[in-house]
């Protein structure tokens, strides 16, 4: 909505201001800061309440109709009438971001039809009770709050007898000198920049507000600070704790959620993290489809995860059918919580086992 407007390049090209510093992600993540409050107090000061704006242009429409009857529209009509039309077009921007939705492209106005969709997202990410391990239904803000902390607390919590040798003695060596010799050599701005732009530009933002299509399309503007920052990090830096913090929002998997294994924790991060992550990925996509054995069905492009069902009906088609003396079995594991956390010493040994030494102390 606020690309709209014909002065916010001008705004944002005059507030952006990295300081007199060293180009870091810390100086980065400062004058995001310093550039959110400044949007903010613009777009109190220009837009307003558009709402409000479309209300009184409405009546101010309806007077000057009413004061010139079967005269046809005046000029001061006309102009009343392209500046509703944009506060409108405004207005179902919005309204379309609040509704996340992003097949519906083109024609008719859609306002409402944005609106009903928000609404009915708030309706289903709203928690409103949730049930304890021992059958207590809790209802009280307080107490979601206390059950949601101690969950995921226990959840992203070190295990203490972790023993990844004992696994990792059995992993074969598949990295490659070559491999090694690819993975580490420095990052450069092409690679930032092409991870950047493979980016959804309208996805949720992290802590500071700010998404992957505003560095888009500012990058002229923020492309020396953001790209001599995250080669600072990703060539042998540190990452400062403001870059790391993360919004963890809860999505139901399932229609009318009572309790929390029922939601599925998604980590919104800021865009600065999520380029030095995703620059990261695209130097170990090159070597991936070596690493991961074939029998993984995921991670890799052009494998797909539901391979993994026609494996396992062939398996029990074959247990069944199974003829002679020795026997067989089928174990199921419960990989609920699969994705939600990292053991980063198993990852670490992992890493060691597979080969790739200095990959896995540069991550």
């Amino acid at each position: 909505m606020w690309k709209s407007h014909g002065e916010y390049t001008d705004f944002v090209n005059s507030s952006w201001d990295p300081g007199p510093g060293p180009a870091d992600l810390s100086a980065a993540a400062r004058a995001l800061t310093s550039l959110q409050a400044s949007l903010k107090s613009w777009d109190r000061e220009v837009f307003g309440s558009v709402k409000k704006q479309i209300m009184q242009l409405r009546k101010e429409l309806e007077e000057e109709r009413g004061s010139t009857l079967y005269r046809g529209p005046t000029v001061k009509e006309r102009e009343i009438m392209a500046t509703l039309s944009d506060v409108l077009a405004r207005e179902e921007t919005m309204e379309r971001q609040r509704s996340r939705i992003s097949w519906l492209r083109e024609g008719d106005r859609n306002t409402e039809f944005f609106q009903a969709k928000a609404r009915a997202r708030g309706r289903t990410n709203r928690i409103k009770q949730l049930t304890a391990e021992d059958g207590r239904v809790f209802t009280e803000q307080e107490d979601l709050e206390r059950l949601t902390c101690d969950l995921y607390q226990h959840l992203f919590t070190a295990q203490d007898a972790l023993q990844p040798e004992l696994i990792c003695a059995h992993v074969p060596r598949k990295v490659t000198p070559e491999m090694c010799d690819s993975l580490t050599r420095p990052f450069t701005e092409e690679e930032v920049e092409t991870a950047l732009f493979q980016m959804a530009p309208s996805k949720a933002p992290g802590v500071d507000g700010f998404n992957a299509g505003f560095f888009q399309t500012h990058w002229n503007l923020v492309r020396p600070n953001v790209v001599a920052a995250v080669l600072g990090f990703l060539n042998g830096g540190e990452l400062p704790e403001e870059v790391n913090k993360t919004l963890l929002v809860l999505i139901p998997k399932v229609c009318n959620p009572q309790n929390l294994s029922q939601y599925r924790p998604i980590s919104l991060c800021n865009v600065l993290y999520k380029l030095c992550s995703k620059t990261m990925a695209n130097c170990l996509r090159l070597v991936l489809d070596e690493v991961i054995s074939t029998e993984q069905s995921a991670f890799v492009p052009g494998r797909l995860i539901t391979d993994n069902v026609l494996i396992a009906y062939e398996c029990i088609h074959y247990l069944r059918n199974k003829k002679g003396k020795t026997g067989g079995c089928a174990v199921k594991l419960d990989m609920a919580k699969a994705y939600d956390r990292v053991e980063w010493r198993y990852l670490e040994s992992i890493m060691r086992a597979l080969g790739s030494l200095s990959l896995g102390a540069r991550l």
